[in-house]
């Protein structure tokens, strides 16, 4: 049997300790060592050490004490001390995001350049990264790394575009990206990110399923509040599920596919016109589009029912379309879906989602978060 050294003895009290300070928000010593059950000269060292790496700051003291004696020092974590980078690379322009430790937005960009898979573009963007990072107030050393969302199925190992036939980019290697960032760097698949954002601001969310309706399709399988990938990375693809055999054409080269007539995009070839306009006059009634919109829910319907067949969850709605709809909407949808089940005592569980259009870029900044607050990558 392996011993445990005192080091590594030290190492996770550090660890357990700062991650006791992060979660609760505000907390004193006292009631990190009846927490944690560590003495309480442990926890005075461990804040000293975590103090002196600028990983925790007092904040003044409590208003009174349980006993009538001194009262507590009041301890936070400091959300600065480490820094993370979300970029959603998108066919014509790109999305970048800096947040802190509580994924709390310090500042964003976008860079109008379309995609394209060469060198001259991943230099580009690589320059404008590096560009923002400098930019930002803080201590360079103490940035984590940059996640980038992109729209294409990510291997295991989140360094190669296993299917990118959107961007024209499969096969495409991490390293072409990261060779021009000063910063470690992985790909995600950008459902997955805006799936990860949804979860990260719903602490609750459990067994659902997770709609990105974006100009393109997208949905993220969340199984016991953590994004179900599968073996390969298929988990959640539902925009290449044939709805309608020998329907219309997919970017994917097969037909009648759910991207072709639930995502964004689609909908507003069916209405010709954008969501800008089309859902003002949605909205007064005009026969002609409520005609579209309705076509388009019965087609979002199927496409639900045929996947709570399988797995029986929650629905939560996000992405482009989001700012638009209305309880309405859902009420109708929800008709739709019973109009369609084979279950008399079916009722849909559907809501909408906590995050927006920008999920996406938001969600490909947190995954370097939690990997330092979860795998001991404090005091490493």
């Amino acid at each position: 049997m392996n011993k445990i050294t005192n080091n590594e003895i030290k190492r996770t009290n550090r660890n357990n300790v700062f991650t006791a300070v992060y979660h609760a928000r505000q907390t004193s010593k006292q009631q990190l060592a009846k927490t944690l059950q560590l003495s309480m000269p442990t926890i005075t060292q461990n804040l000293k050490e975590l103090e002196a790496l600028n990983l925790i700051r007092k904040d003044g003291f409590y208003e009174s004490s349980a006993s009538g004696g001194r009262k507590a020092q009041i301890i936070r974590c400091n959300e600065t001390a480490r820094i993370s980078v979300g970029v959603e690379v998108l066919k014509k322009r790109a999305y970048i995001i800096a947040v802190d430790l509580y994924g709390t937005p310090l500042k964003q960009d976008t860079l109008k350049l379309p995609f394209q898979n060469n060198e001259l573009y991943y230099c580009a963007l690589g320059n404008w990264i590096n560009s923002f990072i400098a930019s930002l107030p803080y201590d360079k050393d103490n940035i984590l790394g940059v996640g980038i969302a992109i729209q294409g199925l990510i291997s295991p190992d989140r360094t190669t575009i296993l299917f990118g036939e959107l961007m024209d980019c499969t096969g495409l290697y991490l390293e072409e990206f990261a060779r021009f960032i000063n910063w470690p760097c992985i790909f995600i698949h950008d459902s997955e990110a805006a799936g990860f954002a949804e979860i990260w601001l719903n602490s609750a969310l459990n067994d659902s399923l997770f709609l990105w309706l974006n100009h393109n399709f997208g949905a993220a399988l969340v199984i016991n509040g953590k994004i179900h990938q599968g073996i390969g990375s298929l988990s959640g693809t539902l925009e290449h599920m044939t709805l309608v055999p020998n329907g219309r054409e997919c970017y994917c080269g097969r037909s009648g596919c759910v991207e072709a007539y639930c995502s964004v995009d689609a909908l507003e070839e069916s209405a010709e016109e954008p969501l800008e306009t089309f859902f003002p006059r949605l909205r007064s009634g005009d026969g002609s589009r409520l005609h579209v919109w309705h076509q388009y829910l019965h087609y979002l319907a199927m496409t639900l029912n045929n996947t709570l067949m399988l797995i029986d969850c929650d629905l939560i709605f996000s992405g482009a379309l989001r700012p638009y709809l209305i309880q309405d909407d859902l009420e109708l949808l929800k008709q739709y879906m019973k109009e369609l089940s084979s279950f008399p005592f079916y009722e849909p569980r559907l809501r909408m989602g906590a995050s927006d259009q920008y999920a996406a870029v938001v969600g490909a900044s947190l995954y370097q978060i939690i990997e330092f607050l979860d795998n001991g990558n404090v005091f490493q």
